[in-house]
């Protein structure tokens, strides 16, 4: 394991998200999400106004589903609105599994995964080409459930329910 102190800004056109620092243990497995996202008004830069803030936090799956839950289009419209309201913005859907079933099931369920959520939002913007989903399968687990070999760690459903997940990534504005 290695302990890195971190901060993070992170600044892509007209997207600014918050700064980020403090430590925290990384492993080989680890990765960062941050999900506010603010929307600057002109051009980028720390000096403008914000337009709006926006949360969007990841959207989760039953198990063994692909079909969107209530709690999914909350999120999911969200994206819509900033998605129509910015018509040059790019996002990639990664859509994830738990660990249970075999790896080549679970790639193909996240593929429907993130099929089923990039067709939601295809359905409701302007130009769809802008949206489009990558399944991951159980390949980047957010927590340390595991079902296979040595590994094996025993996980409650709520742990199992944070691996199957889509989240949202914008590859342009």
């Amino acid at each position: 394991m290695i302990v890195l102190s971190y901060e993070f800004v992170l600044e892509k056109m007209a997207i600014f998200l918050k700064p980020i620092s403090g430590k925290k243990s990384f492993t080989a497995k680890d990765s960062i999400t941050y999900t506010k996202i603010w929307i600057l008004n002109g051009s980028c830069g720390r000096r403008h106004g914000f337009r709006k803030i926006i949360n969007i936090n990841p959207i989760y799956f039953d198990f063994n589903k692909s079909d969107i839950r209530p709690d999914a289009a909350i999120e999911l419209d969200k994206i819509v609105k900033v998605m129509n309201d910015n018509p040059g913005m790019v996002i990639e859907l990664g859509s994830h599994t738990d660990c249970r079933g075999s790896k080549n099931y679970n790639m193909s369920l996240s593929d429907r995964r993130a099929k089923s959520s990039a067709q939601y939002i295809k359905d409701r913007i302007t130009n769809p080409d802008r949206i489009y989903g990558k399944g991951y399968g159980e390949s980047k687990l957010i927590n340390h459930c595991e079902c296979e070999g040595n590994r094996k760690v025993p996980c409650t459903e709520e742990e199992h329910q944070l691996n199957r997940r889509t989240e949202f990534r914008i590859i342009s504005m």
